[in-house]
């Protein structure tokens, strides 16, 4: 009861908390410490309706109307993390199961999480697209509650890829959403499958194919506005991933008090055309930036096209034109096409990161990981 006065003076005054993450985390004591005062109390249940529905329109507010949000899949784990058991409660309050409280953006959401899944790692971590930690795997308890929220298969799948690796860490939630032994027997579907999704509000598509003698085969593109929160310079880049080696990568973040946390998040870091000013700054796309745009992404009879603009990612007035093309006709077979006009001239570098060794052949540049190889031919370039 003491510490109501200070939350609720945070959610009266602080505007900026309805319009991302911290809002909807704040709400946790919020809500809770209203729920166990209503039965002694039941006049706080006026208090309890109005941090409900701020709840609520902070949801909306983070999630964008494809389900997706700007701060990426690690930062979408941690606030639905925190949220899912004021969901659990207040559906209890109102005598619904999860399921009947569920809210289309909940669902949504949801399903943009399952489209942020690598396929490396047995597919069941995320990909580190801005400040995503390398092989982060959602929360345990999260992916139970989505179990009973959402009748989406890929969610049971999910959930038993991790059980069967172990993957479970220790969490109370978890306890109370864990499937029964009942739900469990039944079998689910495999949870590394081809599928194509298109996030075009946040500037993301996974598409996952298969190659009858290679297996596996994911392209994920990146485009969308930049959000000054937790964002990378990653407007235009891509990953790619055959079965479980990655061999196009996204570092993702290091903990923040790591001096190197700043330097993966640059432009340089990522898999894109890149302009180079020589004894100069790096060139960066600023947090101000208005970011990239995802023009066009569609596949018509196993031909995949996309196309990013991504001159307004950049510092202002270092592009005239920047468009990123994307064409592939095979599920092994990709043509990136970069359509640039540089306000001034200097070199400009085909940037790509691997963990794995990089070796030019003739004047082919192959990347060889352990059980598969990506050939870089260059097209209309001079060195």
């Amino acid at each position: 009861m003491k510490g109501l006065p200070r939350i609720e003076s945070d959610f009266k005054r602080m505007e900026y908390i309805r319009f991302m993450n911290q809002g909807i985390v704040f709400s946790s004591g919020r809500i809770i410490g209203l729920l166990s005062l209503i039965p002694e109390y039941p006049r706080y249940k006026s208090m309890l309706m109005e941090a409900e529905q701020d709840l609520h329109e902070m949801i909306e507010n983070y999630v964008h109307e494809d389900g997706g949000t700007l701060e990426g899949p690690g930062y979408w784990n941690f606030t639905f993390s925190q949220a899912m058991p004021l969901f659990y409660a207040l559906s209890r309050f109102h005598n619904k199961t999860l399921h009947e409280y569920a809210t289309e953006t909940l669902l949504k959401t949801g399903d943009y999480a399952l489209s942020m899944l690598s396929i490396a790692d047995g597919g069941i971590t995320l990909l580190p697209i801005n400040d995503c930690h390398s092989k982060s795997t959602i929360n345990p308890g999260l992916v139970a509650a989505y179990c009973k929220m959402s009748k989406n298969p890929e969610w049971k799948s999910l959930y038993q890829a991790m059980k069967k690796s172990g993957d479970f860490k220790p969490d109370l939630y978890h306890i109370i959403f864990a499937p029964s032994m009942e739900e469990m027997a039944e079998p689910a579907e495999p949870i590394l499958k081809p599928k194509f999704k298109v996030l075009s509000e946040v500037g993301q598509v996974s598409s996952i194919r298969e190659d009858p003698d290679i297996g596996l085969i994911h392209f994920h593109f990146c485009s969308g506005p930049t959000y000054w929160g937790h964002y990378h310079q990653d407007k235009g880049s891509f990953i790619i991933e055959v079965n479980d080696e990655v061999l196009a990568m996204d570092r993702g973040v290091a903990s923040y008090d790591n001096p190197e946390s700043r330097l993966l998040s640059m432009a340089d870091r990522h898999n894109l055309l890149y302009p180079e000013r020589i004894n100069d700054r790096p060139l960066e796309q600023p947090y101000y930036a208005a970011g990239g745009k995802l023009v066009h992404a569609g596949e018509d009879n196993g031909v995949i096209t996309l196309i990013s603009d991504n001159k307004d990612a950049w510092e202002a007035g270092l592009f005239k034109k920047n468009i990123r093309k994307v064409v592939s006709s095979a599920p092994g077979y990709f043509i990136i096409e970069d359509e640039v006009v540089l306000s001034e001239k200097m070199p400009v570098s085909f940037l790509i990161h691997s963990n794995y060794d990089m070796q030019a052949v003739g004047n082919d540049y192959w990347i060889k990981g352990k059980k598969s190889s990506l050939c870089i031919t260059p097209l209309n370039w001079r060195p």
